[in-house]
């Protein structure tokens, strides 16, 4: 379970988790309109459907990238969701990139799943100080909107895994 935070983290310096060990960051949530946008986006209030306010959306015809900076205060891996309110009229292949701590990694998604939920990227490294961010870009020839909503960073605890030898 997580806090919400936004841009302006309370969180600025790790000094409360070098306090407490066995701490780790709460989730970071930016909502749609934390995104710096290019292009022709239009904000529109889905209801119940989408996460906080309301979504920014594409057409079909447009160009234009949505862009999270994340606010990374402690270096780790994190899981990086998205939510979107689904829906057919939504593009099977919404174009995300993930820039972490030291890879870039191009995804396709569909936007079409169910609503109100989070969707899964993948679980990446990031750490203070590499400018890291998500990026939702349109493609001009989809024949579906593209929809930004909330993206979500959840801080995954350090696993060490025990191989097991067959003989």
């Amino acid at each position: 379970m997580g806090y919400f935070i936004g841009i302006s983290n309370i969180f600025n310096n790790n000094s409360l988790y070098k306090l407490c060990k066995s701490c780790h960051p709460p989730d970071i949530i930016l909502d749609d309109d934390l995104a710096l946008y290019t292009g022709q986006w239009f904000s529109e209030d889905l209801g119940d459907s989408q996460y906080g306010s309301g979504v920014h959306s594409i057409t079909k015809r447009g160009r234009g990238e949505a862009i999270w900076q994340l606010p990374i205060n402690v270096s780790g891996h994190y899981k990086l969701y998205i939510h979107s309110p689904g829906g057919d009229h939504l593009a099977r292949k919404a174009h995300y990139v993930v820039n972490a701590a030291k890879s870039q990694y191009q995804l396709n998604i569909d936007q079409r799943h169910p609503s109100q939920q989070w969707q899964l990227l993948g679980t990446y490294f990031f750490n203070e100080t590499a400018q890291q961010y998500l990026k939702l870009k349109n493609n001009p020839n989809s024949k579906k909107k593209i929809i930004a909503d909330a993206i979500k960073l959840t801080y995954v605890e350090a696993i060490t895994l025990n191989k097991s030898v067959e003989s």
